[in-house]
């Protein structure tokens, strides 16, 4: 899911939606399962995992023993259990399942009677207004880890032991200061207790024209809730890892380990190691 349509579906569910037995939340989610492509598209549809596939063949069969389920119903049985989406998009999901592995992520999560499937890259534009009449529920919340950077590389074709690349959204970490990354630069926080951080300043958005490269320092764990609301000078808590070194990462694959350089006009990655 692209952060902006994850931010969208947070503003939109906050915590959860429910309504009878049928709730709505969203969930970090991967493993093997069941697919319904949506228009074709490979990479969007309702995926479910074998165990929930299993439960949903037997509640909308009536059947006591799902393997007896034969396939010419599972057109009927999908249907069914996915028409909280709404016709227009269940009439363009395909009708018999594949096997499929779904990515790890956070993905918004439908319980119905029970059986939960998982809506992935259907904008939600174009199915939420069937959930118009639902109310708010307290879902566990979604716990991310998130990467404090020194800076990050915008444009680097390749990475070489003797070069040295200056980063750009540079900060001072001398004063404990690092760039709050999820997905892009969210704000320059300062390290001011063990597992504690100060919001310095809020950064815009920044559209880049290809994967950047990441100059991780450390790590800290927060819920969706916290990134989602920030606001300056505000405290921010979780539990947070210092690299023993700065980490070079690209597309969440580490690909080198380094030092920080300094000087009066920045700061700059230099590469002792190439990740192996």
């Amino acid at each position: 899911m692209e952060h902006n349509e994850q931010r969208m579906l947070y503003q939109w569910l906050t915590t959860g939606l429910a309504k009878g037995n049928c709730r709505i939340q969203l969930a970090y989610v991967e493993g093997d399962g069941q697919w319904w492509s949506w228009l074709s598209n490979d990479s969007a549809g309702v995926w479910c995992d074998h165990s929930n596939w299993q439960q949903a063949l037997q509640t909308y069969s009536g059947s006591a023993d799902p393997t007896l389920v034969t396939e010419d119903l599972f057109p009927c049985i999908s249907a069914a259990w996915f028409a909280l989406l709404g016709e227009t998009v269940n009439a363009k999901l395909s009708q018999q399942p594949i096997n499929y592995r779904l990515p790890k992520g956070i993905y918004p999560v439908i319980t119905v009677d029970e059986c939960q499937f998982v809506v992935v890259n259907i904008g939600a534009e174009k199915w939420q207004a069937a959930f118009a009449d639902w109310t708010p529920f307290q879902a566990p919340p979604v716990q991310v880890t998130v990467k404090l950077l020194a800076g990050f590389i915008a444009d680097c074709e390749n990475i070489r032991h003797k070069y040295g690349y200056w980063l750009a959204g540079d900060v001072d970490i001398r004063q404990g200061e690092a760039l709050l990354w999820w997905h892009e630069p969210l704000a320059i926080v300062t390290l001011t207790d063990v597992n504690q951080l100060w919001v310095k300043e809020i950064r815009p958005t920044v559209t880049f024209n290809q994967i950047p490269y990441l100059a991780q320092i450390a790590t800290i764990d927060l819920s969706l809730a916290q990134l989602y609301t920030l606001i300056a000078a505000e405290n921010l808590t979780g539990k947070v890892m210092l690299e023993t070194r700065v980490c070079l990462l690209r597309n969440e694959q580490r690909v080198a380990w380094g030092e920080l350089l300094t000087a009066r006009t920045g700061m700059a990655f230099h590469c002792l190691e190439l990740e192996k």
